[in-house]
Order: C-alpha cells, then sequence, then structure tokens
C-alpha cells in the first residue's frame, strides 16, 4: 500500500525547503523530494562564491524558521541543513525518489517514482526549478571536451586561456572568480550592457574590464567550436579565439514537456513561457502549486517566501505577500490593495497582460508610479534618459516640433506607452512628451524592461509592433493608424550577422527592409568581382525597386556590414500600401531613377570598389562623420592640430600623422561620431550626450573616471589636463573672432592636474567663422581645402560618380 501525505514537495531548493519547513512547523504530513543534491541550486554554484541576499528591500517571512544572510555557498547549506533537520523536514533525496509520472486529482493525486514507489498526496508543490534543464550552444562542435556548462571550482584552473558565453550573474561571478587564479578570461556578450545582472555584479565586472583584467567580446554570438577555439560572430566580422575551456552560462528552460504531461498549461508556444499559475500559485490543476524559479521568480528570498505562503494556501490561510510593504510603497498613490493595483495594471496595459500576477509583482520592484499633472514634460527632446513609461490613467502628448501643442502631434491614452525608441535603441530621447491632462504613469528601468523583453516574447513583440507603427509613418505619413498597426503585425523584425546576405542579386524578392539598426553596403557581380553600389546606414530602407513590377529579381547583393537589424515588410502587404497610397509608389519611383543612375556609375567605374572597401573597413561601418584628408593637396603645414589645439585649451583631438590610407586618401585618427557610440555606455556622471544630428560630445562634468576612452574601439578618446589660461592665437581670433577657443572643461583644478577625456566634438562651441558658415576648426584653417568633415553614406555616393574616380 502506497504511503498517504497531505502535501507532497518535489524539489529541496530555497523553496522547496522553505515549504517543507513551513509544512512540518504547521504539522502537516508530508515528504520533500529531492532527486539530487540536497539544495541542488546552491550546491551547484561555484566553490566558495559569495550569495547574495537581494532585493534588499525584500524580507523574508519572519515566521519562517529557515534563515538566509549573505554569505558563502558552503555557510549557506550548512544553515539550511541544521533548519531543516530541527523543523523535522522529512527529505528524501537521491535518484530513486524522481517523480516520473502523475495520476488522479485532488485531493487524491498518485506520483510514481523513478524507483518504483507510489505515493499518495491530497496536494502537491512543484519547486523544481530550471537548472536540470541548461540551455546549450546548438552550434557545430558544442560536443568538445573543452565546452562545459558548469564551473564548480575555479580554483582547479590556473595560467588557462577561459571564455565565458553569457553575462547573467552566474556567467560573471565565473569571470571575476577565474580571474583571481590567474586566468586570462574573456566574457563574450550578445549586447553591450549586462541588463541581466544584480546591480553588485555589474559594477564589479565593469571595474575588472575597465582594469583590464578581463577582455569584454561584444555584440558577438558563438558559431562554432574546433579544438582548442571557438568562433565568433561580431561587428568586424568573424573572429576565432583560441581558448583552453568554454564555459556556457545561458540559463535553462522550464522542463515543458514533463509538465505539460501532468496536465499544466502553458500561455504559449515560446521555450521560454512558463506556467499559468493564481496570485495564490496554484496551476491549472486544482492542488497542484508551483512554486519557486518555475513559477518566474528565480532569486533565493523570493523563492523561501513561495515556499512559506504556498503552504499557508494550502492551509486556507491568507498569508500577505512578503513583497507587499515594497510594493505598497512603490505605489502608493494607487488606491485599492497590491493585488487589485497589480490585476489593474494587467487588464489596463495590453504590454503587461501576458505577465501573470507572480511575475507581473516581481517587475514593478523595479518600477516607480508618478502622478502627472496637465501641462507637465514627462521627459524633453535630447534627454540623454532611457526609461520605459506606461499610461494608467490620463493622456499625453507627442511634441514633434518647436512650439508646443499642435492638433496634428500624436497623442497617447491609458494602456499605451512610450519611451521605447530609447529604451530600444539607447539614443537620446526623440520628443518632448508632455501630459494633456491629469495622468498615472508607470515608469520602469531599462535594465528592467530589457529584461522582461529577453524572458517574455510577447513582451518584445509588443514593444517591436510598436516601433515598426513608428517607422511606418516615417515611411508613409498619410497612412492611418489602422492602416499601420495591421502592416506592423504583418512585418517580421530579423537580424543578420556581419557579412551576411540580406538579399541576392538575382533571388526573387521578399519585401521592404527598414533598417532598425546597424549598416548594409549593396553591390552587383561585374566581371566576377563585386562592385559597391550604395552603403546604407539605419533609419534608410531598399529592396522598393524588386516590388515595383511584377516578376523582377533582386538587382543586387545586399549584405550587413555589423550586426544589422531590419524590419521587412512581406512583398503582398507593401504592394497594397502603394496601390492605396499612390505617393508612396512615386516615391518608389523616383528612387528606381536614382538607384540606376548610381548603378550605372558605380559599374563604369569598378575601380573605386577598393576605395569604397577601405572606407568601411576603416570607419565607415559604424561612423556617422568622417575626417578626411586629400594628400594631393595637403602641404604638411599642421594647422588643423595646431588649430584644434587652440580651439581645445592646447590638446588637439586629432592626430594628423595616425590613421589608414588608400592612395592619396587618408583617414587622421579623430572621432567618427558612432551610431551607436561605445563610449557612452558606462559614464558614471552621465556627461557624454549626443546631439540629434548624432554628433557625441563630453560635457564639462566629466570627472576623468577614463570608461569612454577604455570603451573606444577606435581610440579615438585621451585622458588630458587641459590649459585654461591659453588664450586663442591670432589664426583662431582672425577665423572666429575673440570668442574662439574660450570654451574647455570648468571642472579642472586650478594647478591643472585634472585629467578630463577630450575627443573631436565637431567644433561645437565656436561661432560660425566671419563671412560664412560654421565650420570645424581643422577644417576652416586649411589653406589648401585638403581636409574635410564627411558623411560615410554621401562621401562613398561621391566616390562611385564624383571627383574622387580619378582614385
Amino acid at each position: 500500500m502506497s504511503q498517504r501525505y497531505q502535501v507532497v514537495i518535489v524539489g529541496a531548493g530555497p523553496a522547496g525547503l522553505a515549504a517543507g519547513i513551513q509544512a512540518a512547523r504547521r504539522g502537516l504530513s508530508h515528504v520533500v523530494l529531492e532527486r539530487g543534491e540536497f539544495a541542488n541550486t546552491i550546491h551547484r554554484y561555484q566553490r566558495g562564491k559569495h550569495v547574495m541576499d537581494e532585493p534588499q528591500r525584500l524580507q523574508v517571512h519572519s515566521e519562517l524558521d529557515m534563515e538566509f544572510l549573505a554569505g558563502t555557498r558552503e555557510a549557506i547549506l550548512e544553515q539550511w541543513e541544521k533548519d531543516a533537520e530541527s523543523a523535522g523536514v522529512v527529505l528524501e533525496r537521491g535518484p530513486e525518489f524522481e517523480l516520473i509520472g502523475l495520476s488522479g486529482s485532488h485531493p487524491n493525486f498518485r506520483l510514481e517514482l523513478s524507483g518504483g514507489t507510489t505515493l499518495e498526496a491530497e496536494s502537491i508543490v512543484l519547486a523544481i526549478g530550471n537548472q536540470g534543464n541548461l540551455r546549450r550552444f546548438g552550434v557545430e562542435g558544442d560536443q568538445l571536451p573543452h565546452v562545459t556548462y558548469q564551473l564548480d571550482d575555479p580554483a582547479e584552473y590556473t595560467g588557462k586561456r577561459i571564455a565565458v558565453v553569457g553575462v547573467g550573474d552566474a556567467g560573471i561571478e565565473n569571470a571575476l572568480a577565474l580571474v583571481e587564479h590567474d586566468n586570462d578570461v574573456t566574457v563574450v556578450n550578445r549586447r553591450d550592457e549586462f541588463y541581466r545582472a544584480k546591480q553588485r555584479n555589474r559594477m564589479l565586472i565593469e571595474a575588472a574590464i575597465n582594469a583590464g583584467d578581463i577582455e569584454h567580446q561584444t555584440n558577438s554570438v558563438v558559431r562554432s567550436f574546433e579544438p582548442g577555439k571557438m568562433v565568433l560572430a561580431t561587428d568586424d566580422g568573424e573572429k576565432t579565439l583560441d581558448v583552453d575551456l568554454v564555459i556556457g552560462r545561458l540559463g535553462a528552460l522550464p522542463p515543458r514537456k514533463f509538465l505539460e504531461e501532468i496536465g499544466i498549461r502553458f500561455p504559449s508556444d515560446t521555450k521560454e513561457a512558463i506556467p499559468e499559475v493564481s496570485d495564490t500559485f496554484e496551476s491549472n490543476v486544482p492542488g497542484l502549486y508551483v512554486i519557486g524559479s518555475l513559477s518566474g521568480r528565480p532569486l533565493i528570498k523570493a523563492c523561501m517566501n513561495d515556499g512559506y505562503e504556498v503552504i499557508e494556501y494550502i492551509q486556507g490561510n491568507t498569508p500577505t505577500p512578503a513583497d507587499e510593504p515594497m510594493l505598497r510603497e512603490i505605489l502608493g498613490p494607487l488606491q485599492g490593495s497590491v493585488s487589485e493595483i497589480v490585476e489593474r495594471i494587467r487588464q489596463t496595459i495590453p504590454v503587461f497582460e501576458s505577465l501573470t500576477p507572480i511575475q507581473l509583482r516581481e517587475f514593478l520592484v523595479d518600477s516607480q508610479v508618478h502622478l502627472k499633472k496637465a501641462d507637465e514634460d514627462v521627459f524633453q527632446k535630447n534627454d540623454f534618459t532611457d526609461t520605459f513609461y506606461s499610461i494608467l490613467e490620463g493622456e499625453v502628448e507627442v511634441l514633434l516640433a518647436e512650439g508646443g501643442s499642435h492638433p496634428e502631434n500624436p497623442r497617447l491614452g491609458q494602456g499605451e506607452f512610450f519611451g521605447e525608441i530609447s529604451l530600444l535603441s539607447g539614443r537620446r530621447r526623440s520628443a518632448t512628451i508632455r501630459c494633456v491632462r491629469d495622468s498615472i504613469l508607470i515608469e520602469t528601468s531599462r535594465l528592467a524592461m530589457q529584461k522582461l523583453r529577453k524572458s517574455i516574447p510577447q513582451v518584445s513583440r509588443v514593444l517591436d509592433t510598436t516601433t515598426i507603427t513608428y517607422h511606418l509613418a516615417d515611411l508613409v505619413p498619410a497612412m492611418s493608424q489602422a492602416e499601420r498597426h495591421k502592416l506592423a503585425n504583418a512585418s517580421v523584425i530579423e537580424t543578420f550577422q556581419p557579412g551576411d546576405a540580406i538579399c541576392e542579386e538575382g533571388a526573387d524578392p521578399d519585401g521592404l527592409h527598414l533598417i532598425r539598426r546597424g549598416t548594409v553596403v549593396v553591390s552587383r557581380k561585374r566581371d566576377d568581382r563585386e562592385v559597391v553600389i550604395n552603403y546604407i546606414q539605419a533609419g534608410n530602407y531598399f529592396g522598393e525597386v524588386a516590388l515595383l513590377y511584377p516578376g523582377r529579381k533582386r538587382g543586387a547583393t545586399i549584405r550587413a556590414m555589423v550586426v544589422t537589424e531590419t524590419i521587412r515588410v512581406p512583398n503582398e502587404a507593401i504592394i497594397r500600401v502603394t496601390q492605396a497610397h499612390p505617393e508612396l509608389r512615386e516615391g518608389f519611383e523616383r528612387r528606381s531613377q536614382q538607384y540606376s543612375l548610381q548603378t550605372e556609375q558605380a559599374l563604369a567605374n569598378p575601380n573605386a570598389t577598393d576605395l569604397v572597401d577601405f572606407l568601411i573597413d576603416k570607419g565607415g561601418k559604424d561612423a556617422t562623420d568622417l575626417l578626411v584628408i586629400d594628400e594631393s593637396l595637403c602641404i604638411r603645414c599642421d594647422n588643423c592640430e595646431k588649430a584644434c589645439a587652440d580651439t581645445h585649451r592646447g590638446v588637439s583631438r586629432l592626430n594628423r600623422e595616425a590613421g589608414a590610407r588608400y592612395a592619396q586618401l587618408h583617414l587622421p585618427t579623430a572621432c567618427q561620431h558612432c551610431e551607436n557610440p561605445r563610449c557612452m555606455l558606462d559614464c558614471p556622471p552621465d556627461a557624454i550626450r549626443r546631439h540629434p544630428n548624432a554628433e557625441v560630445y563630453i560635457l564639462d562634468t566629466c570627472i576623468g573616471c577614463g570608461n569612454c576612452a577604455s570603451n573606444c574601439p577606435y581610440d579615438v578618446i585621451q585622458m588630458a589636463v587641459l590649459d585654461h589660461s591659453r588664450a586663442p592665437n591670432l589664426l583662431t581670433r582672425l577665423l572666429f573672432g575673440s570668442e574662439g577657443g574660450k570654451r574647455g572643461h570648468a571642472d579642472a583644478n586650478e594647478e591643472g592636474k585634472h585629467e578630463v577625456a577630450v575627443k573631436c566634438d565637431l567644433c561645437r562651441d565656436l561661432p560660425a567663422r566671419r563671412g560664412g558658415e560654421a565650420r570645424a576648426a581643422c577644417v576652416a584653417s586649411c589653406p589648401t581645402g585638403a581636409i574635410a568633415r564627411v558623411h560615410p553614406q554621401e562621401f562613398i555616393t561621391d566616390i562611385i560618380g564624383g571627383p574622387w574616380n580619378r582614385i
């Protein structure tokens, strides 16, 4: 006869142990089943790992007889074993206690275990976590012996070349621990920030990278493995690293197949989806509860609170959730209980409707509620902020132009959101947002939203659809909102690695591509070589020519130069739009004529391809502004450097002699004002700003930390002491008047010993040249006109069809 329990708890991690301790305290007949190690989640941490008690504002239920203080992995495991033994927890551990089948229903469940035992239970608590279902690379060579997904003891490795792939907390902690044992460590990051990590870990890894202790390989994806090697796709193309060990910290997925076999539903088909549970942790199967990381709450303190609360719910009690005081403070201005407010947010704001109440509570910890008055600005155009706003009540206006409110300005109301453009791109605010009437807004940090986008695809899709509608509004202003939404729902966001062909010459068209991020190059075959025709950056589109004429093939090959994202509007959808909006087709036809002319010029001048390749390789991939010198005109007078230094308190922002050359074209070392400037990623005082025209500059509030200089891939930012006593020379005064060269960093100390970051700012503070337009000092001072500031795309067009043909 099988043994019967009031509650069976599956999993002895933090959530399962807490549930077992509380069940014992309540006098329930119970058993905790664990197929692996005691507190297996913690046990699998690397030896000596410091376990943090974040978020610090969240308290563990005082009635729970289970202690958790930040400390080492070993100390916590020892304490929890004592707590479980002291409470009288019934624990069965070993491979024979794995749950393999479930039948019956509440209150008569039958559990089949791998050892052949059958148990009966009134209620079941699943606290199995996700760690038994680790993500794998899924690329060629990932079965090689130097590829692993776990680090048990960092001290086992010394003097090794180790790559850690994945920048969540586990990956960061592995990397930091391995560096302490004199290993050469590279962290491989799909992006260029650490949005999934706790704040303390973010600070530690950024400090280690800035100190040169860890190499940070950004915007990189693993392509394959070879013995002793790892091949990456990066912004600069394919890159091979020599490695002794690769540790993939790629996260884990819920054991979906098993959960569905026992009747648990998921809200979507995506791999990252978590089970549907109520705010009492009960699944769609009555009497079957899901807690801990399996329910979307991976933090240890949250797991422990789940274990305590689920037993109270099973007992018929209504415990106050441990996060209630914290959320009450965050949601303070709103009326109603926390649970009522959470449900109101879910029902009102579509971007959050796919979250369970438990997930939304976790998410709101990183949010703020604002009560805004009518005519009050939420943020202003060009602000360098990147938080996300949802409208719970009220209405806001998007001020697209100077001069304030206008009937044609877009308005957003209850349930809508804004701020996603800066959220996705990291760019400055593109418009001012002003409240039309009193409004209740929920502001969420960029890191929290990025984490949500990554973990819940439905949220990502809602955000993507909205950004697509904005791009479509720019493309066809006359299109109605309903048409834009319909077209957005038909569109697809696609990502391409450097060198990938987005379109092949001679292939069937697949739609219109709007470039959301990155840069592409357009080429055609001529005498067995690729002839560059065009170079297109983010914010533009391509593929319209093949859509104008039925049966026409792609006329060119288009390749990604860096990691590139496009919004692809399928053929049928965009053709319907051109039929409904003749002005769009007319615009396409004009571009087609321009394209034909440019193609003829390029094919007539194939030698220009080598020059274009040079430009793209040496800076054009991400540049919005290039400094170029025609060496056939340059007389080496160095007026450009002198004028730059004189304009910027004795420190020249350019090095005329340095830099790449091709024939007579020279690219001196100077800032290129990148489309995606890495220098802006980690500036503590937020002193690096970007003008809407893409100019990147440094404010006087620079503290001289050097993070920007370390992050710049082109080595054009220098740390220098400015000479505030230096007056502009005669040439500068003649060119720009007495005000020329008077600007500088205000925080340099009187002794002149305080270093600050300096780089080209396009002489943004100079007055216009006397008798002419505003120009950079280096350009204005050149006596032969050899030096110029150019936009890469325009310059390449000139090379293909203009006077640079002679090169």
